[in-house]
This record gives C-alpha cells, sequence and structure tokens, in this order.
C-alpha cells in the first residue's frame, strides 16, 4: 500500500475511534444514565453535553462533574454494583474505544516523528 492510501486508511481508523467514542459518551451521559440510573447520574452532578461546557460563573462546578464523569467512566468499578449488564458493556466499549483511540493516536506520533 503506498503512502496515501495508508495515510487515508489511519486517517479513516483514527476518525472512526473518535466518532464511536464520542457517540457512545453521548448516549450514557444524555440518555442512559438519567433514564435508567437517575441516582448514579445525581452523583455525578448531572452533566449533560446540551448545556455550554463550561460556564464561566460556574466553573469549578462544571470541572467537578466532568472529572467525576470521566472517572466514572474509565477508572471505577462503580458501575458494577448496579448489575446492570447493558450498562457494564456500554463502559467497556468507551473504555476499549479510549485505549484503542489514545494507541493509534500515539502510534501515528510516533511513526511521524520517524518519517522526520
Amino acid at each position: 500500500m503506498n503512502g496515501l492510501g495508508y495515510s487515508a486508511v489511519v486517517i479513516w481508523l483514527f476518525g472512526s475511534f473518535s466518532f464511536a467514542y464520542i457517540a457512545l459518551v453521548l448516549y450514557l451521559i444524555n440518555y442512559y444514565l438519567p433514564r435508567f440510573h437517575a441516582a448514579t447520574w445525581a452523583k455525578l452532578g448531572r452533566p449533560l453535553f446540551q448545556q455550554p461546557l463550561f460556564r464561566l460563573t460556574k466553573m469549578a462546578e462544571d470541572l467537578q462533574k466532568w472529572s467525576l464523569t470521566a472517572k466514572f467512566m474509565l477508572m471505577t468499578n462503580d458501575y458494577a454494583m448496579l448489575k446492570d449488564p447493558r450498562l457494564t458493556k456500554l463502559i467497556w466499549s468507551i473504555r476499549m474505544l479510549f485505549v484503542g483511540g489514545g494507541a493509534l493516536f500515539l502510534w501515528i506520533f510516533l511513526r511521524s516523528q520517524r518519517l522526520q
């Protein structure tokens, strides 16, 4: 595969990972948690992507909400206490896309450094 075709495939893969990750996070935050696990959503501070992400007047509160949400999705096993198989699959899909996208980004970065 020539360099241009190879680059197109890598860009398509990275874009696909990014799109899927964002779509799953939006689904989890805006639909699934509020509807099926309202108490957990409230514990996270009721984050929503519909409001401006960071309002200057409430920046500390917004940062806390999003850090709790990121921790819930990527670092803790709090979701397991809810005993919801669909939530478990959703969380693990988000984690795999995050790690896969990060690894692909790192690989692209290292390859671009090597080519210079």
